[in-house]
């Protein structure tokens, strides 16, 4: 039997980790208008992330990337910003259907240091045509984005991906379903990184990623307050990868994709 690293040993115990800069990538802040939530503000947040030793976290929030109130969400997320600064990077939401509005919100955000750009598939296909301006703002600012991406949202998001070749684009929730469909997509187009975050999902996705030779463009997300931080980080220290490969994929290639998280790490 494989001896456990110390990111496993300090799951199995309920410790906090060490040894790593941890960045979950995909989260999400505030009330949901579907139905009711706990502790989705970002002191809550604050208490979870200490506790386990969650260094950064991305959220989106709800009422931005998936209701009615744009302007109102990414204001949460900045104010979180301000309020604990170097622990929260938000993603810049905006609403589809309001063409007028993305590019002036868009701006807004990335202006006050939102390092990213969240897209949801609920907000609008994402071959509508108004998403464009989003995508072309991406690429002239040079900012990833994180796209809700279940297995029916991947055929818009591989021509995308083949139309923006410089923007680098996240695809939330990879492997839940139809894991091979992700690895094919990943293999042939460079600019695509997986978070595979999920409440039902086999045991070893995050496995299977590196073992199909991607593990450079995995990323541990936890869909927070929606899922629970602590089972998600789970499915990474006790995978059977590595503890090299742990480190990479809770923080390290985060990283490497936004400057401003290698900022906050390089700083620590």
């Amino acid at each position: 039997m494989k001896k456990a690293d110390r990111f496993a040993t300090a799951a199995r115990a309920g410790a906090r980790l060490e040894g790593a800069f941890v960045v979950d990538v995909h989260a999400h802040m505030g009330e949901y208008n579907v139905f009711h939530m706990v502790r989705t503000d970002a002191a809550s947040m604050i208490r979870v992330m200490d506790r386990v030793g969650i260094d950064v976290t991305m959220p989106a929030s709800h009422h931005a990337c998936l209701g009615a109130d744009v302007r109102r969400g990414n204001d949460e997320v900045l104010q979180a910003m301000r309020d604990y600064p170097g622990r929260f990077l938000g993603y810049a939401c905006l609403n589809p259907n309001y063409r007028d509005e993305i590019v002036p919100e868009l701006e807004r955000c990335l202006d006050a240091g939102m390092p990213g750009i969240k897209i949801h598939s609920g907000m609008g296909a994402y071959d509508l045509d108004n998403y464009r301006l989003a995508f072309d703002l991406a690429r002239e600012r040079g900012v990833p984005i994180l796209a809700h991406a279940y297995p029916g949202d991947l055929a818009p998001l591989e021509k995308l991906a083949e139309k923006y070749p410089m923007v680098q684009w996240i695809l939330g929730h990879a492997g839940t379903l139809e894991r091979t469909r992700y690895i094919e997509l990943a293999k042939r187009l460079p600019n695509l990184w997986l978070e595979p975050t999920a409440s039902l999902s086999p045991r070893g996705v995050p496995d299977c990623f590196i073992e199909a030779g991607l593990g450079d463009r995995l990323m541990w997300g936890s869909d927070c307050p929606f899922l629970s931080a602590t089972q998600q980080i789970g499915r990474v220290l006790l995978a059977r990868m590595s503890a090299d490969w742990k480190r990479k994929v809770l923080g390290e290639t985060a990283r490497r994709l936004f400057p401003a998280v290698e900022r906050l790490a390089a700083a620590r």
